[in-house]
């Protein structure tokens, strides 16, 4: 049997691996060793080990190498790894299976063309495959290359360009720090790149063509369209539906900044994209499809969307196979939603203005999007269940979920601003004490609870407290927020970001900052909460780099923001050509992906602008929903006058 050389990015928690460092000098081969330790990687969502869902049973691993490269390497090296068990396929982004033997327990690895050469500490990511049986052990690995060899010329990086074509960039406005139009602009841009299915017209990301046109073949039905999740292809509909839910949130609540900014018909535009699929989704009334394609077969290929041909699977929950997560968060999305187009289905302009590129709906288009959410909420109400657990999708690679109750709270407090029914408020508060109250006995709500595609808790106080005024869910909120705001007991890095994560930073911090400024706007510690998402924008926009010196901005983590941004994101259609030849490298991307943003730093302020680097460097549709909706409401008090920058 040979084994698979096609490409991983791995998005898992590494093995932790140790690791002592022997050096041999014959033959002008110097060697690397490491003795490295592999057990059975952790499938299950509740921390036991367990089988793949989506692989019937298959053993997956991941392996790491606790060794730093002692010096630089050029022109070639090799990295064989014995293992005590048959490897049925290994994958990596750093290297090509040269060779193995007949029992496929010992691999030979060599370079890929754009890293024949290695800096002086490389570390290699998680390499990941399956095999024949658990636990795994690593017997031995090492590295063999010529000491002797000269550094070769190297490739110049990727010429850099900084304005997107066909797209006029909003001029800085005066009172701003930074250009938050431009910035709300450029995050329109990277939903569009993310978009799946056949693609309009009148699309500005050319680089980006008709892809996964069979979706959904698998079940008879036409299951193309929405948004890709993150650097993969998968289509995650829970992360997805929490996204269009800021997005449309921020469009309600940032309506003028929108304005201000020329963006709000390429909002309508992109919640647009995502609703349609959302409802296409919704097969039946007890029915919904949640997750298009899976980890082994999307993580396992580096390729570009539009090249993807392997056959992707569609997962769906019914009462048989309940899913109250993505469900409850779909329906949220959809009432969302439907307030927002109901806003301004009589509102339009000219080409060129506020409501440029606005996309066609009418009345009962904004009619179906309460309807499907209606109906979601009851399907994921009357029949509930964990989505992976009980409805065996293969999620818990990436976005295994918690309790659903939150989502069921925050859905029926959008369907009551939507319809006004009673019944859903008082739903929502019933369960309350079950999700989202300071003094529930697990887990209760808290300054540390995280905002986000999985914890509605803080949205459904803040919303809770917007709708009733009512003084629990105030101190709830503002006990909560005030941890953030004050820094305590939230740390924060060194330049300012509140820090409680490495997966998503960025995302962790903008999400907060984007709630601090709705509460500001119900009243709530409205300079302090301000400020706070102010420093928490500012640092992602460029106050997170600047000169001690001269305070010139040295860096952006707003890709295509700022002359210096991350230019190598874990993402698979950015890393190739038009002509499919795929290379995830440092050198730079060959697209920029305008808008996106990336994982983030780590505590310590330091980031790795490394394509390998899925933690840091990856870009995902919840990373950037609430960062925009932050930047609308900074854009907002700068078009009322009351952003109080300094420039």
């Amino acid at each position: 049997m040979r084994l698979s050389t096609s490409i991983l990015a791995a998005t898992a928690a590494l093995a932790l691996v140790g690791a002592e460092e022997l050096y041999s000098t014959s033959h002008n081969l110097r060697r690397v060793q490491g003795k490295a330790e592999v057990g059975r990687l952790d499938l299950g969502v509740s921390g036991s080990s367990g089988p793949s869902i989506a692989a019937g049973g298959v053993d997956f691993f991941l392996v790491s190498f606790s060794t730093d490269l002692p010096e630089n390497v050029y022109n070639g090296w090799k990295i064989t790894l014995k293992f005590d068990k048959s490897i049925t396929m290994i994958q990596n982004l750093e290297a090509d299976l040269l060779e193995q033997n007949a029992d496929n327990t010992t691999l030979v690895f060599g370079p890929k063309e754009w890293n024949q050469d290695l800096k002086q500490g490389f570390q290699w990511q998680a390499w990941q495959g399956s095999c024949s049986g658990s636990p795994l052990t690593v017997l031995e690995s090492y590295l063999t290359y010529d000491p002797t060899a000269l550094p070769p010329s190297r490739p110049p990086p990727r010429p850099l360009h900084m304005e997107p074509p066909g797209v006029t960039v909003h001029e800085p406005v005066e009172g701003e720090r930074f250009n938050l139009a431009k910035s709300l602009q450029l995050s329109m841009l990277f939903y569009e790149a993310q978009r799946s299915g056949r693609l309009p017209a009148n699309k500005r990301v050319s680089w980006r063509f008709d892809s996964s046109l069979d979706d959904g073949k698998d079940v008879g039905l036409d299951l193309t369209g929405g948004y890709h999740d993150a650097g993969d292809h998968i289509k995650f509909i829970f992360p997805a539906a929490g996204a269009t839910t800021l997005l449309a949130w921020g469009g309600l609540a940032f309506e003028e900044g929108y304005k201000a900014s020329m963006e709000m018909g390429n909002l309508l535009d992109c919640v647009k994209w995502s609703t349609d699929y959302l409802m296409k989704l919704h097969t039946a009334k007890d029915e919904m499809y949640v997750q298009i394609s899976d980890k082994p077969t999307d993580h396992f290929v580096f390729i570009r969307p539009e090249d993807m041909t392997l056959k992707r699977r569609s997962y769906k929950v019914t009462c048989a196979n309940p899913g109250s997560q993505p469900v409850l968060e779909s329906a949220a999305a959809l009432a969302a939603s439907h307030l927002l187009f109901k806003k301004h289905l009589k509102e339009g302009g000219k080409e060129g203005g506020v409501y440029d590129r606005k996309p066609a709906y009418d009345e009962e288009y904004v009619a179906e999007l309460l309807r499907h959410a209606q109906e979601l909420f009851d399907f994921g109400v009357r029949c509930p269940g964990h989505y992976v657990l009980d409805g065996k999708v293969p999620a818990d690679c990436c976005y295994g979920g918690g309790p659903w109750e939150d989502e069921e709270a925050w859905a029926a407090l959008w369907l009551y601003q939507a319809t006004g029914t009673e019944s859903y408020l008082e739903h929502a508060k019933r369960t309350y004490g079950k999700c989202c109250s300071p003094y529930k006995l697990q887990d209760p709500f808290n300054a540390w609870t995280q905002f986000g595609w999985d914890n509605k808790e803080a949205g459904v106080n803040l919303l809770l407290y917007s709708l009733t005024q009512e003084e629990q869910y105030k101190r709830a909120f503002t006990t909560h927020m005030d941890g953030w705001a004050t820094a305590d007991p939230i740390p924060r890095t060194p330049a300012g970001l509140s820090y409680v994560s490495q997966w998503g930073s960025l995302r962790v911090a903008a999400n907060q900052a984007f709630l601090a400024l709705i509460a500001a706007e119900a009243g709530l510690h409205p300079q302090s909460y301000r400020n706070y998402a102010k420093s928490q924008v500012y640092y992602i926009l460029g106050d997170c780099c600047r000169n001690a010196t001269t305070g010139e901005v040295m860096k952006t983590y707003q890709m295509g923001f700022g002359p210096v941004h991350p230019r190598n994101p874990h993402h698979r259609a950015t890393a190739c050509d038009l002509e499919g030849n795929c290379e995830c490298s440092d050198r730079g991307s060959f697209h920029i992906l305008y808008g996106a943003i990336v994982g983030g730093p780590r505590e310590d302020d330091s980031h790795h602008d490394k394509c390998a680097d899925f933690i840091t460097n990856e870009v995902a549709l919840d990373y950037s929903a609430g960062f925009q909706g932050a930047v609308a409401g900074l854009k907002q008090l700068s078009a009322q006058n009351i952003l109080g920058d300094d420039r």
